[in-house]
């Protein structure tokens, strides 16, 4: 925000983002300065200093949070600035030139770029605006208590749930309970995580959905009684782990919230132990206020409410636009401002959207269009499975064939699971006028999905191998 005082755009990377890729990039956007904090795992900061050297080549400015040594493999030559020796020149300076600088600022300018996930194409970097940001809490009014309230966040600044709590603390006078990101969404560690809500009395949490199984067991030793408000978002919940969130939590509230790095708001629903047990309707959500939804097909052509398409929205909150990509920025957002969000959905009769899968992911079985997401939500409710993804594959003949990738419960073999699995699909599916069910043709079993590091199910990976498993080739 100081940076923002000057115009400057801050482009925030966390610990193994300096990717090639992202190298290549920050070299063609000619960054004049780069911050960085030399403290990171072994890989981590090998990865950091090689990219500086190369970075060390353009003009930019080094500066070092912390006091560090360089690797003499990596010896950078330029100067590294200290950033207390800056705030110690600093003190000797007036703020003439800052006010003067500050003069020519807008509140339309992007303050910072984030980047996207990364879980279904290349990440990019995401520009927001001060506007964007100050109204992203408009018009959503809610309390947890009469106190201002202890968020705990687990996500780093650069990840856009990070840098959406960071700002909430700002504006909102609530304590942020921070703790490095590996411990906080590790499977590992989530009694570490639970300790740290009960000596810090949390009242809000977004728990990683690799807790959620867990919730009820790890209330039974930790005291996590001040927790008010549980956030569920990042990834499409089943209404399964809305409830299991209920019963670990019965006197607390539960936001279900849905946005995007390129939205930071589109849909949201407050629920309860009560609201939960409607499992029909739970995975629906209020357009939050200010947001503009609304439903297209291929053609960008609004269909009827109840048809799936892909989902668009319009608000303050929509992003500037992909720094230093202009051909991706005119695909994702229209010059009216509609953003298009990669995402199908629905909206029924009373405005409601439900989120049902991404438009990558429908699969283009002969002449029809499958919605991999509907048969997801049948195969959880089999008692075997603990996790499914569902996904098409490559065929001769009828172009894409459809394929569950499976996780299942540990109890008993995979194989006898597979074939009882095979056999429940078959009487869940029968075939159809045309000879074709819904029933997948291919089954891939894995011990666990892999994830990207931001604790998301990293679906090119899980393709990757399933394709590899089955021998076809990509498409």
């Amino acid at each position: 925000m100081a940076l923002h005082r000057i115009g400057a755009l801050a482009i925030l990377l966390g610990p193994g983002d300096l990717t090639p890729a992202v190298i290549a990039l920050l070299k063609t956007l000619g960054c004049t300065t780069i911050a960085f904090n030399p403290e990171m795992k072994g890989s981590q900061e090998k990865q950091l200093w090689a990219g500086l050297k190369e970075l060390a080549l353009t003009d930019a400015i080094l500066i070092s949070i912390r006091q560090s040594t360089c690797p003499p493999s990596l010896k950078i030559d330029p100067e590294i600035y200290s950033y207390q020796d800056l705030l110690k020149r600093g003190e000797s300076l007036g703020m003439e030139d800052v006010l003067i600088a500050q003069a020519h600022v807008k509140s339309d300018d992007p303050i910072v770029a984030s980047g996207t996930s990364g879980t279904t194409g290349n990440p990019k970097l995401v520009q927001l605006t001060s506007h964007a940001i100050v109204n992203l809490q408009g018009g959503v009014s809610f309390k947890v208590s009469n106190r201002k309230i202890t968020s705990f966040v687990a996500r780093p600044i650069p990840w856009i749930g990070g840098l959406i709590s960071l700002f909430k603390g700002l504006y909102s006078e609530s304590t942020i309970v921070w703790i490095p990101t590996e411990i906080g969404l590790s499977e590992k560690t989530q009694e570490v995580v639970c300790e740290v809500i009960q000596n810090e009395s949390c009242n809000t949490w977004a728990p990683n959905h690799l807790f959620l199984p867990k919730l009820k067991a790890l209330q039974t030793k930790y005291d996590l009684s001040s927790v008010r408000l549980l956030v569920l978002t990042g990834r499409r919940h089943t209404p399964e782990e809305m409830f299991l969130v209920s019963e670990a939590f019965p006197n607390a509230n539960i936001i279900h919230a849905y946005g995007s790095s390129e939205s930071m708001k589109i849909g949201m629903r407050f629920q309860n132990r009560e609201t939960i047990k409607d499992k029909s309707s739970v995975t629906k959500l209020l357009t939050c206020p200010g947001v503009e939804v609304k439903i297209v097909d291929a053609n960008n052509k609004v269909v009827p409410r109840g048809e799936p398409g892909e989902i668009c929205c319009r608000s303050e909150c929509v992003f500037l636009g992909y720094l230093g990509n202009l051909e991706a920025t005119s695909r994702a957002k229209s010059p009216q401002g509609w953003l298009h969000t990669e995402d199908l959905g629905t909206m029924d009769d009373q405005g409601m959207i439900e989120v049902i899968g991404r438009t990558s992911e429908i699969i283009k079985r002969a002449t029809v269009k499958i919605f991999p997401g509907e048969i997801k939500a049948e195969l959880l409710k089999n008692p075997l499975v603990a996790d499914a993804i569902v996904i098409g594959v490559p065929d001769q003949r009828l172009h894409e064939e459809i394929c569950a990738c499976v996780v299942f419960r540990k109890s008993g073999s995979d194989g006898l699971s597979l074939d009882a699995l095979a056999d429940w699909c078959n009487e869940k599916w029968p075939a159809r006028a045309d000879g074709l069910s819904l029933k997948p043709k291919y089954f891939v079993v894995y011990d666990e999905f892999p994830m990207t590091r931001s604790a998301k199910i990293d679906l090119k990976e899980v393709k990757k191998i399933a394709l590899a498993k089955l021998g076809l080739g990509e498409k």
